[in-house]
């Protein structure tokens, strides 16, 4: 399993508007040959299509068919099909009957924007992935008057949600994770023609309405006008949107597996929603969840599925004319091909401030599973909160401290949340004071002596004195000098990663009586990758190692003191696709104590084997 850094979102009010499998790779035979030789299933496809059969329905034997009769057959109208299929079994999962072409699920957000005000996460009955479960999750629970409640809605209703949504999904992403695979062999075959192949011929297609077709129609007319050049673009323009389509259905299982498993975490934690129900006097649904297992990831880890969503409008949307004419060749690269057409130049301008080394590794990132995605979502957060160049600034410092970075290691650095409830304001960690704290952070400093420096940092401001409350921002927590444990935890993040440090992560305290985050980051040490951990609020003398700090539990801050309980449970949460999502839990006390639960995160920084185990035999504290 993997540790990565987070992302984060604000909780949430509703607003509702209108709205794989592995494939076998054929050798090539020749560079002229037609690309689609390649590409048997899509010729089945074909066949299948016009005797109205379902994809599902083709025997094994009906898949071996023999080159003859793949030559006898027009290769582009089995693309055709298969681009049909795919947006026909895509658009469903990833946006519903939302308009793509409409308001979109995210709104663009620059400093002041969001006031002091929470922003409205957009609903709908049936939208994509997430402005139905924000539906759902906010409607659904507003009759909830106790934890107990709650933990019997969380372990019915959204695990039963989450299971029978990913059952849908991977139906879709069978055929999206098809087309990418093919595209992408036309797109490679093609780019080593000197002419185009006399045996390519264009097909009727129907008018485009989204990226996709739009891009397989000129891939089309590009043949049909035997334009060797446009052929050989637009091919590379339908396998990056290809990619990317398939990348979102990705993401979109691994999101729904990690909060199933984070559910499974939460249901060994059973006795303490049972505590709670005698300790909370007014229990509030959209608050008080955050105190518990899984609670957080809930709440503010629908922004990674609102993301998902926000991609997808993107692909499903009539191309816009600043989209078609970003298709030219201007800022187009081999590594920027992969990214969506309007962010390339943003794209490349981030790239030319690394090594040559690390400006390879950006271009893998483009095209890696998960972090190409991950990556477009930072591209457009950056270049629409006008923080362009302040990212190429912290990558300066770590192209420094990294010449030749590992690719987790420079894509963690991009992440703009702190925190999953923050980045309300995306450009909130470039604030002045920030930046300069972590101008101070020397690069002879390892990571761990970074996060130890942003954590003083953010303890002397606590203690200029900053009164202890609630702030939205960074922004707001500087200017009113009013700090909690998450916009701490948020600060030690936007310090760290501005010095171009990697590997950022947080922990959630669990208790019956609150909660508490502290700040984290992935150490090398003689025995292997460990999580280092350092609280902004109440700093330890040294920084504290995961999960062992909280064997015999932990002292809550002085701040927090109030809290009688010893923490139940504590939570490791590391960055998603654009908040934070659940890595590791640990049982503080009650039956299940000692046990710890880790899920497989399929990137970033750190990894180790998704388990269920007991790591420490007691005594425990009650």
């Amino acid at each position: 399993m993997n540790r990565r850094e987070l992302c984060q979102q604000p909780a949430m009010t509703l607003h509702s508007f209108n709205g794989g499998h592995t494939v076998k790779r054929i050798p090539n035979k020749s560079a002229t040959v037609i690309p689609l030789l390649l590409l048997p299933i899509l010729v089945l496809l074909a066949q299948l299509q016009s005797s109205n059969q379902p994809a599902n329905c083709a025997s094994p034997a009906s898949r071996s068919i023999t080159m003859a009769s793949i030559i006898s057959h027009q290769p582009l109208r089995a693309l055709s099909a298969l681009v049909n299929r795919c947006v026909q079994s895509s658009r469903p999962v990833l946006l519903g009957s939302r308009d793509p072409n409409g308001t979109s699920c995210v709104p663009i957000i620059k400093a002041g924007d969001s006031g002091d005000t929470l922003l409205n996460m957009p609903g709908d009955l049936d939208g994509g992935p997430g402005t139905s479960l924000a539906t759902l999750y906010i409607v659904d629970r507003e009759q909830i008057k106790s934890s107990q409640q709650d933990f019997n809605w969380h372990q019915r209703r959204l695990r039963a949600y989450l299971e029978n949504h990913s059952i849908l999904n991977r139906s879709a992403e069978q055929n999206t994770h098809d087309l990418a695979e093919y595209t992408r062999q036309f797109w490679e075959q093609s780019r080593r023609w000197t002419e185009l192949p006399a045996e390519l011929h264009a097909v009727a297609v129907p008018p485009a309405h989204d990226w996709i077709s739009y891009c397989f129609a000129s891939l089309n007319h590009a043949v049909a006008a035997r334009d060797l050049a446009a052929t050989q673009h637009w091919s590379g323009e339908l396998a990056s949107a290809a990619f990317s389509l398939d990348d979102l259905h990705r993401w979109l299982e691994f999101l729904e597996q990690n909060q199933l498993t984070a559910l499974e975490f939460q249901r060994r934690c059973a006795t303490l929603f049972e505590a709670g129900e005698k300790r909370i006097e007014k229990y509030d649904p959209k608050a008080n969840i955050s105190q518990f297992p899984a609670g957080v990831l809930s709440l503010n880890g629908i922004a990674n599925y609102i993301e998902v969503e926000h991609q997808a409008e993107r692909l499903f949307s009539i191309p816009k004319q600043e989209q078609l004419e970003a298709t030219s060749h201007l800022h187009l690269t081999s590594g920027s091909l992969w990214v969506s057409p309007d962010l390339r130049q943003t794209y490349l301008k981030l790239q030319a401030v690394l090594s040559p080394r690390n400006q390879q590794t950006f271009n893998l990132g483009a095209r890696a599973p998960y972090e190409h995605s991950y990556l477009v979502n930072m591209l457009f957060r950056t270049e629409n909160a006008h923080t362009t160049d302040d990212l190429c600034a912290v990558l300066k410092k770590f192209d420094s401290l990294h010449p030749r970075a590992k690719l987790e290691e420079l894509l963690s650095v991009l992440m703009y949340r702190g925190h999953a409830f923050g980045g309300l304001e995306w450009g909130d960690r470039f604030q002045p004071e920030l930046i300069k704290a972590a101008d101070n952070i020397k690069l002879e400093e390892t990571d761990l002596q970074a996060l130890e420096d942003a954590c003083r940092w953010t303890n002397n401001f606590y203690r200029a004195p900053a009164q202890y409350g609630l702030t939205l921002t960074l922004r707001n927590a500087l200017d009113q000098k009013r700090l909690d444990c998450v916009r701490a935890t948020d600060m030690i993040g936007a310090i760290f990663r501005n010095a171009g440090r990697v590997g950022f992560c947080n922990v959630r305290w669990c208790s019956e009586t609150g909660a508490h985050s502290v700040a984290g980051c992935v150490h090398k040490e003689a025995q292997g990758l460990r999580i280092q951990l350092s609280d902004g609020l109440d700093p330890p003398a040294a920084p504290e190692l995961w999960p062992q700090c909280y064997f015999r539990g932990h002292a809550w801050p002085l701040s927090l003191a109030e809290n009688a309980a010893q923490p139940y449970a504590v939570e490791l949460y590391v960055r998603g696709l654009d908040s934070y999502v659940w890595m590791e839990g640990y049982i503080i006390r009650g039956p299940n104590a000692g046990w710890l639960t880790v899920t497989d995160v399929p990137y970033g920084i750190y990894t180790e084997p998704a388990s269920t185990r007991k790591v420490f035999n007691g005594p425990y504290p009650q």
